[in-house]
Protein backbone atom coordinates (compact mmCIF):
# COMPACT_ATOMS: atom_id res chain seq x y z
CA UNK A 1 0.00 0.00 0.00
CA UNK A 2 1.14 3.40 -0.28
CA UNK A 3 1.46 3.68 2.96
CA UNK A 4 4.05 1.08 3.09
CA UNK A 5 1.50 -1.55 4.88
CA UNK A 6 2.25 -5.37 3.22
CA UNK A 7 0.03 -8.08 3.24
CA UNK A 8 0.57 -11.28 1.83
CA UNK A 9 -1.73 -12.49 -1.21
CA UNK A 10 -1.07 -14.90 -4.05
CA UNK A 11 -1.86 -14.40 -7.76
CA UNK A 12 -4.93 -16.44 -9.03
CA UNK A 13 -5.46 -15.16 -12.20
CA UNK A 14 -3.02 -12.90 -13.91
CA UNK A 15 -3.60 -10.61 -17.79
CA UNK A 16 -2.19 -7.98 -19.83
CA UNK A 17 -4.04 -5.20 -17.42
CA UNK A 18 -4.54 -6.49 -13.72
CA UNK A 19 -4.87 -9.48 -11.92
CA UNK A 20 -6.85 -11.45 -9.27
CA UNK A 21 -5.33 -11.68 -5.64
CA UNK A 22 -6.22 -14.12 -3.36
CA UNK A 23 -6.32 -12.51 0.25
CA UNK A 24 -7.86 -12.09 3.83
CA UNK A 25 -8.12 -8.23 3.55
CA UNK A 26 -10.45 -6.42 2.08
CA UNK A 27 -8.50 -3.44 0.77
CA UNK A 28 -11.10 -0.65 -0.42
CA UNK A 29 -11.62 0.25 -3.72
CA UNK A 30 -9.79 2.69 -5.30
CA UNK A 31 -6.54 1.96 -3.32
CA UNK A 32 -3.02 2.42 -4.72
CA UNK A 33 -1.12 -1.16 -4.46
CA UNK A 34 2.24 -2.42 -5.83
CA UNK A 35 1.85 -6.34 -6.82
CA UNK A 36 5.81 -7.01 -6.68
CA UNK A 37 7.53 -3.98 -8.15
CA UNK A 38 3.91 -3.12 -10.60
CA UNK A 39 1.95 -0.12 -9.43
CA UNK A 40 -1.60 -1.09 -9.07
CA UNK A 41 -5.36 -0.20 -7.95
CA UNK A 42 -7.83 -1.88 -6.35
CA UNK A 43 -11.16 -2.35 -8.96
CA UNK A 44 -13.11 -4.70 -7.48
CA UNK A 45 -13.61 -7.12 -4.55
CA UNK A 46 -14.79 -10.99 -5.02
CA UNK A 47 -15.00 -13.29 -2.15
CA UNK A 48 -11.77 -14.66 -0.81
CA UNK A 49 -9.87 -11.63 -2.99
CA UNK A 50 -9.67 -8.29 -4.59
CA UNK A 51 -8.82 -7.75 -8.42
CA UNK A 52 -6.23 -5.02 -9.33
CA UNK A 53 -5.69 -3.17 -12.91
CA UNK A 54 -1.70 -2.31 -13.45
CA UNK A 55 -0.94 1.13 -13.71
CA UNK A 56 0.52 0.49 -17.11
CA UNK A 57 -0.50 -2.49 -19.34
CA UNK A 58 1.99 -5.48 -19.31
CA UNK A 59 3.84 -5.85 -22.81
CA UNK A 60 2.80 -9.35 -24.11
CA UNK A 61 5.88 -10.84 -24.63
CA UNK A 62 6.62 -10.90 -20.84
CA UNK A 63 3.25 -12.44 -20.12
CA UNK A 64 4.71 -16.76 -19.45
CA UNK A 65 5.03 -18.68 -16.51
CA UNK A 66 8.12 -17.30 -15.43
CA UNK A 67 6.99 -13.94 -15.32
CA UNK A 68 7.75 -11.70 -12.19
CA UNK A 69 6.16 -8.24 -11.42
Amino acid sequence: LESGREFGARIIDLSLSGAGLAMEQRIPLGTSVTVGNTPSIVVRHFQGGIAVEFRLMLSPDRLDEGIVL
